[in-house]
């Protein structure tokens, strides 16, 4: 079925510098996981699971106000780690 799906495309910029998956194996080091597909993209699945499908309204309304601030965390990570993998191969 359907999930929370959302992606990351590089663009050739950054995709000749370094493939998605070295920066999947960042983001798995800084406590983030996710998945390259192909060489530029960087996809993210994160788990739905309902225990009690009464009131899947209420569910969500208690849903979304957490999972803004774990996507804007993600997307902190995401920044920061794609700056450090910018700096190292940049080089000194």
């Amino acid at each position: 079925g359907k999930g929370l799906l959302n992606a990351v495309v590089c663009d050739g910029t950054f995709r000749d510098k370094v493939k998605a998956w070295d920066v999947c194996l960042a983001l798995r080091d800084a406590g983030l996981l996710a998945k390259q597909t192909h060489d530029n993209i960087i996809r993210f699945a994160p788990p739905l699971v309902i225990p009690e499908v009464r009131r899947v309204e209420k569910i969500f309304d208690h849903f979304f106000g957490p999972f803004q601030e774990a996507m804007e965390r993600g997307c902190d990570i995401i920044i920061d780690v794609f700056k450090t993998v910018d700096a190292k191969v940049a080089g000194p």
